[in-house]
């Protein structure tokens, strides 16, 4: 199309030539001067669409003596809303997803296979959990959690690789662990102590490993040799066990203890030991962790 602008003289043109110029500018107009190049005649506010890709026709206007692009329809650049609100929009919808790409970092889409909300990190595919989900932390099984009288000691069950942890074989043989309440603790769940116990020697159904826990729950400024709180649990064996074999046993704080109701930010203290040897003599604590409903506050 006509990518120029004639200037018409009157004085100086016949009617034919006067005809074919305002033609030519009608052209122009109707197809905002588009085409592979800028036009020529260039005036303050003219508009030239760049038509160089077909399917990607691109709007521009003149401004400031300089050719300015508005509107394109596919983004070349960062866009700045200027604090305004997008509206009435989709996120891209994937039926899978895409392979993560370190160029695609932030790029955000809705996967509508499995109906979740994802986003690459550049190395993979991760999910945004909406709402409430389980946490886990890792607790550790230093020896600072040792009793200063009565502590369990180092010991191993299981072989190739064996496991090593705390050998529980008497029922005064005391382990506390100390750990503040996440700040992302929904709050109105008890928080769980899983210990992972494994058994020295064999065992058969219905012995149970049972524990006994005494804790608290206290704040900034507020006394840690409180009233404690007592809970116990059993866990049951199921069939005939071998050495080695693993059980999980679960102690809970309850979050709204009358003595030590929970916050987040607490310090929790929970001692644990044997309730009683007569059913299983002994256990490896191998490790512990502690589980709780969070939400996406922290």
């Amino acid at each position: 199309m006509s990518q120029t602008w004639t200037v018409i003289d009157n004085s100086a043109q016949d009617v034919p030539t006067v005809n074919n110029n305002l033609q030519a500018q009608t052209v122009s107009l109707r197809s905002n001067f588009s085409g592979t190049s800028a036009p020529g005649a260039i005036v303050e506010g003219q508009w030239f669409v760049d038509t160089t890709t077909a399917s990607d026709p691109i709007p521009y206007f003149r401004a400031n003596s300089a050719w300015v692009c508005v509107g394109n329809l596919k983004a070349r650049a960062a866009k700045d809303m200027n604090d305004f609100e997008l509206t009435n929009a989709r996120i891209e919808n994937l039926g899978a997803d895409p392979a993560a790409s370190g160029s695609k970092i932030g790029r955000v889409f809705y996967n509508t296979a499995d109906f979740k909300i994802k986003y690459d990190d550049g190395a993979t595919i991760q999910t945004v959990h909406t709402g409430d989900v389980t946490a886990v932390r890792q607790l550790p099984m230093s020896d600072v959690g040792l009793d200063d009288t009565n502590p369990p000691t180092a010991g191993t069950a299981g072989t190739t690789p064996t496991n090593r942890g705390w050998l529980f074989d008497a029922v005064n043989e005391l382990y506390s662990f100390t750990v503040r309440v996440p700040t992302n603790w929904k709050g109105d769940g008890d928080i769980l102590l899983d210990l992972d116990c494994v058994l020295p020697s064999g065992q058969v159904t219905g012995e149970d490993i049972a524990w006994t826990m005494d804790w608290v729950a206290y704040a900034s400024g507020e006394d840690a040799t409180k009233t404690s709180t007592n809970v116990t649990s059993a866990t049951e064996i199921s069939g005939t066990t071998t050495a080695g074999t693993m059980y999980r046993c679960t102690l809970n704080f309850d979050y709204d203890d009358s003595d030590n109701p929970i916050t987040a930010g607490d310090i929790l203290v929970g001692e644990i030991h044997l309730t009683t040897i007569a059913s299983v003599a002994s256990v490896v604590v191998a490790g512990a962790s502690m589980r709780y409903t969070a939400n996406n506050a922290g």
